[in-house]
């Protein structure tokens, strides 16, 4: 028996016992003073199991109540909030307070100092990573390389005989796995990877619903550089409200993968929201799309449209840049700390550093 119905039985019972004795002195008592007490303990019985029971609502999930559990596709900051420049808070209080708690710092500056970007190249001797080459309904990987592929098989959990990804999607896959495992999530693993041009043609003509699946030539899987992250024993509908979602949603920025299809992206990028569906294209510009919630096509068209910007990322200072090629030459930082990748579109982004 609970506390509060055992405390309620027992003030009906003292309530009872003080009736009867009020009955029988009724002579010597305030006819009154009986239904007054009557009043008062019934209330404050109400009151109290009132208040239990909204004590023990409070402080239940409130998801275990069949409510789904909502998720954010990109779980971070507001656009601007990391760097002040949006929120009213001066950029270089922003700066500091992000520094000191460890968390990356963005500095604007207009226009973008490129002073330094004197050596030129041709752009048939760029070494082209690829990371950052825009691949969807509209643009088509046909002028991009054939990738290398790492087979997944034996290190990370895959659903499927094998699984082959891009190194560097390999790498992080395996490293936010890896960290999922530290945070108790072990039921994670990979479904699908590289592509080639014949089974994506058979997986967009099999498929009922295309606005989950791209035409070939036309999906990311045949660049090597997606990975589809899935919840074991969960369907999709299901893993688009889980904890592991979300939990993928706001780690995987910090090793170089983004969440491709968001819910709140679909009018942009043409595919419904896949929770699952992770595109390597760097820490630091991982970081950027997640911290100012930008899918692809939105961070791409921002550089274009800026020319780039520069930041402070784990301790080391960046310069991101935009550049269109002029006569088939390219502007790049004298010396070997830079990497370039083609948007795919006809532009180059070079990421520098210091």
């Amino acid at each position: 028996m609970s506390y509060q119905r055992e405390h309620y039985q027992r003030s009906r019972y003292n309530y009872n016992n003080y009736s009867s004795a009020g009955t029988q002195r009724a002579s010597r008592a305030p006819r009154s003073r009986v239904p007054r007490n009557r009043i008062s303990k019934k209330v404050l019985v109400v009151v109290a199991i009132l208040v239990v029971a909204a004590v023990i609502w409070l402080q239940a999930p409130w998801k275990n109540f069949g409510f789904p559990q909502p998720l954010e596709p990109f779980a971070g900051q507001a656009a601007g909030q990391t760097a002040g420049h949006t929120t009213g808070q001066p950029a270089e209080q922003a700066a500091g307070q992000a520094a000191t708690s460890g968390q990356p710092t963005l500095q604007t500056q207009a226009p973008l100092d490129t002073s330094f970007f004197t050596a030129v190249i041709n752009t048939a001797d760029v070494t082209d990573t690829q990371f950052l080459a825009l691949v969807n309904r509209d643009h088509a990987i046909n002028t991009l390389a054939d990738p290398d592929l790492v087979n997944a098989i034996d290190t990370v959990p895959i659903l499927n005989s094998s699984v082959f990804l891009h190194p560097k999607t390999f790498a992080a896959t395996e490293s936010l796995l890896q960290a999922a495992q530290v945070a108790n999530i072990t039921n994670l693993c990979v479904s699908s990877g590289w592509r080639s041009y014949e089974a994506q043609e058979r997986l967009y003509a099999e498929a009922t619903d295309k606005s989950l699946v791209q035409k070939p030539n036309h999906s990311e899987h045949q660049t090597g550089l997606a990975a589809d992250i899935v919840v074991a024993h969960l369907t999709q509908k299901e893993m688009a409200r889980s904890h592991e979602a979300k939990w993928l949603a706001e780690n995987s920025w910090k090793y170089g993968l983004v969440v491709r299809y968001a819910k709140d992206k679909k009018d942009i990028t043409h595919i419904a929201s896949e929770p699952w569906h992770f595109r390597y294209v760097g820490k630091l510009h991982a970081w950027y799309c997640w911290s100012n919630n930008l899918c692809l096509e939105e961070y791409l068209e921002l550089l274009q449209e800026t020319g780039g910007y520069h930041a402070t990322f784990e301790g080391t200072s960046y310069t991101v840049v935009y550049e269109e090629p002029e006569n088939g030459k390219l502007r790049v930082p004298p010396g070997t700390n830079y990497i370039v990748s083609s948007d795919n579109m006809g532009g180059y982004i070079v990421s520098s550093w210091e």
